[in-house]
């Protein structure tokens, strides 16, 4: 029965590296997760200024510069666009890892309920076993059963 235990403590504890394992890569996608939102920003930001500097041109300048400039702010909104495409890969991955978690925990918690249920009836047995050979004693001892 100990070895039983001993053998589902290890895998327990191969369950809870895995878990470990699966949380650090949920906080490593969180930060990945908050580097592309800053880039959608700053990426917004420059379609923004880009935006103004050319309404602010309009009359100003040649059909030619207001082209590039257009050129320029339809490039800044395909990065934004690129940009939040990689942010909706990523939170998709990260629901990926939260449901991974999810599974892990319930594996953990399925092995703490078995690994306790082992333990109970092994603490059972050798109750019994401690209280068979303390009734033992007593009878030897009141000669009971036995040469007095």
């Amino acid at each position: 029965m100990r070895q039983r235990i001993a053998r589902f403590e290890r895998i327990y504890r191969t369950y809870e590296a895995e878990l470990d394992q699966r949380r650090s890569e949920l906080a490593r996608r969180r930060e990945e997760e908050e580097a592309f939102r800053r880039r959608i920003r700053q990426l917004e930001e420059d379609r923004s200024r880009a935006e103004e500097d050319f309404r602010s041109l309009c009359g100003t300048v040649s059909a030619r510069d207001l082209w590039m400039m257009r050129s320029s702010i339809d490039s800044a909104e395909d990065r934004v666009r690129s940009a939040s495409e990689d942010l909706e890969r990523c939170l998709c991955e990260i629901e990926r890892t939260v449901e991974a978690i999810r599974e892990s925990h319930r594996g953990l918690k399925v092995l703490e309920n078995y690994m306790g249920r082992l333990r109970s009836r092994l603490s059972a047995e050798e109750s019994a076993a401690e209280q068979a050979l303390l009734d033992e004693i007593a009878l030897r001892r009141n000669g009971v059963g036995g040469a007095a």
